[in-house]
């Protein structure tokens, strides 16, 4: 089962009468500091990395005609700042999906809005998380099988992050591909080695890896990605080998 993060920022445009002149209005940015998480894993992105904040949000505004009328952070937009009636765009992002690693989300959203003289109105942007996360579980007996050692995750960008088997770290990574890799030592000090691609990655989903071991048959390394499960066969038929 995919376990998706959907977390929305609301963003308030409050548009002010402007003295007498009903052609124009001014708009105040605030992004709302509470944040509503839905994860059918009860799982939350907090978990794995601080909530960016409001005004490190950067939001570009456009007309009609898709002309950029402003851009910049939240926490730099003038409330004074007047824009005539009308239609417009805005969009809302934070962070580099290409940038990855722990602690590095990216969110972006967009919505519309209109300006109507002296009304007053509120716009929401719903913002999403564009890449996705990975992370590795290990249950005891492979860690006690193994005794030296890490995963390497290797993505579609060609970044590298080195993983410890004991490590309850989330890598944020573009939602592409990524293949993983395991490198250890067993009880007996014997390399052991196993590796699988992944791809078809979707936004916003929080993918898990869980490692076994099973000496049923000979040894084998279980590995479970969400709901679907692999072997690799790695040829000892005593655990302790």
């Amino acid at each position: 089962m995919k376990k998706k993060l959907l977390i929305t920022l609301a963003c308030t445009l409050a548009i002010a009468s402007c003295s007498k002149d009903k052609g124009s209005g001014s708009i105040d940015f605030a992004i709302a500091s509470d944040v509503s998480i839905e994860d059918v894993a009860k799982s939350k992105v907090s978990e794995y990395t601080s909530l960016p904040d409001a005004g490190e949000f950067t939001i570009t505004i456009k007309d009609a005609s898709q002309e950029k009328i402003w851009e910049g952070k939240v926490k730099e937009w003038a409330p004074a700042t007047k824009l005539i009636v009308g239609t417009y765009t805005v969009a809302a992002s934070y962070g580099d999906v290409t940038q990855e690693g722990a602690g590095k989300p990216c969110y972006k959203g967009n919505t519309n809005f209109s300006i109507e003289g002296a009304a007053t109105t509120t716009v929401k942007i719903p913002v999403e998380l564009e890449n996705c996360l990975v992370k590795v579980v290990c249950t005891d007996t492979f860690k006690n099988y193994f005794t030296e050692g890490k995963f390497t995750l290797t993505t579609g960008n060609g970044n590298s992050f080195d993983i410890a088997k004991d490590s309850d770290t989330a890598i944020f990574i573009e939602a592409y591909k990524f293949s993983i890799t395991g490198n250890f030592k067993n009880q007996g000090g014997a390399d052991k080695s196993f590796s699988k691609d992944y791809q078809d990655l979707s936004p916003a989903t929080l993918y898990t890896l869980k490692y076994d071991i099973s000496n049923v048959g000979g040894l084998k390394v279980t590995v479970t990605f969400n709901d679907t499960v692999a072997e690799f066969d790695l040829g000892d038929v005593e655990i302790n080998n």
